[in-house]
């Protein structure tokens, strides 16, 4: 690997990373029962669609409502989801203030934490 500039955008995003190894939740069989029911939804939802390949859809307005209000459900959901993850990565190091009185752009150091 070849150095990386100090206080560079790819040096902070690099560090970043190397954090969020080093201080990620081992686990185990909480983990494991996670990964065999997300297997378990891949493989439900891939014979169900192979299942349905050849069958016509019947489109109605009713459908198309219904299809739009998931959508814009899902949709506040996942802005939600997103609000507050971005908040956890910015603040849930409490270094956020020691990283923008640093000598570094404030914009590549905020670039850098939320990548």
């Amino acid at each position: 690997m070849t150095r990386l500039a100090p206080g560079s955008f790819a040096w902070l995003a690099w560090h970043e990373l190397r954090l969020a190894w080093r201080g990620r939740r081992r686990g185990g069989k909480r983990q494991v029962l996670a990964l065999v029911l997300l297997g378990l939804y891949l493989v439900a939802g891939t014979a169900v669609a192979y299942v349905l390949m050849g069958v016509p859809i019947d489109y109605r307005a009713e459908i198309g409502i219904g299809i739009l209000a998931a959508s814009v459900v899902a949709l506040s959901f996942m802005t939600t989801q997103a609000i507050l993850g971005s908040q956890q990565t910015l603040y849930e190091s409490r270094d956020l203030d020691l990283l923008l009185t640093a000598p570094i752009e404030g914009r590549v150091v905020l670039l850098a934490k939320l990548a």
